[in-house]
């Protein structure tokens, strides 16, 4: 008797669990494939908390429908359809925008789209690419970038991370004294890594401006900021 209650409990749990995938299904899938793009918005917001944590005014700009921030999560669009923040600290402004596409330091013509990037206000540009306009921001405006990775962090992804780094921001290949205005380049990832990972992150931030940062929260950034543990340049 007692066996056969457990097999009907069984079955019923079963049944009530592929109703809800089959009702639910497609709303799953949606929520699976965004995942990386709450990532990504989380850590926008974080990036935005941090430079307050760092002194500056933090400003949003372009708010949609009275007072909605629109994220750019898509690497098409102009700027002037979606939201960002403008931050000012010691009379410089600066804005921290979502997926622009950025001139590279070296090779000419060639473009690659940030995550989230700091670039000089109002210093975005339209220029035709491939036959389509686009905006960009010209090396000489971007700041400093990050890249979100919904993912553990490994070597070749770290090591991925240092080539944008080369392209984007050479300069900071090299570890020296700066203003300390901007937080360096970084990569961003949801979660641990393994011990040769985290080996392999601490040799790159030895040699190089770059900031590994790994199963990211905001409060994980500002003590890391506060205890001078986050690069800056």
């Amino acid at each position: 008797m007692m066996k056969n209650k457990k097999n009907r409990t069984k079955q019923g749990f079963d049944a009530s669990v592929r109703f809800f995938l089959n009702k639910y299904k497609k709303d799953l899938e949606n929520a699976v494939s965004r995942f990386s793009d709450f990532f990504e918005m989380k850590i926008y917001n974080d990036v935005v908390r941090a430079y307050e944590q760092l002194g500056y005014s933090c400003k949003p700009m372009q708010l949609f429908n009275g007072n909605q921030f629109k994220y750019k999560l898509s690497t098409s669009g102009y700027i002037k359809n979606f939201s960002y923040f403008e931050i000012e600290k010691n009379n410089q402004r600066f804005w921290i925008v979502h997926n622009l596409k950025c001139e590279s330091a070296s090779y000419k013509d060639s473009y690659i789209t940030a995550d989230i990037c700091v670039i000089d206000e109002n210093s975005s540009q339209s220029k035709a690419i491939d036959n389509k306009n686009v905006d960009f921001v010209p090396n000489s405006h971007l700041m400093t970038f990050f890249e979100c990775k919904f993912m553990n962090p490994f070597p070749e992804l770290i090591a991925n991370f240092v080539g944008l780094v080369t392209v984007l921001k050479p300069d900071c290949l090299i570890v020296k004294s700066r203003t300390k205005t901007h937080i360096a380049p970084t990569l961003v990832c949801a979660a641990n890594g393994s011990k040769n990972s985290y080996r392999f992150a601490n040799a790159v931030q030895s040699m190089h401006d770059i900031n590994i940062l790994n199963n990211m929260s905001y409060k994980t950034l500002k003590a890391r900021i506060t205890k001078r543990k986050v690069k800056l340049i």
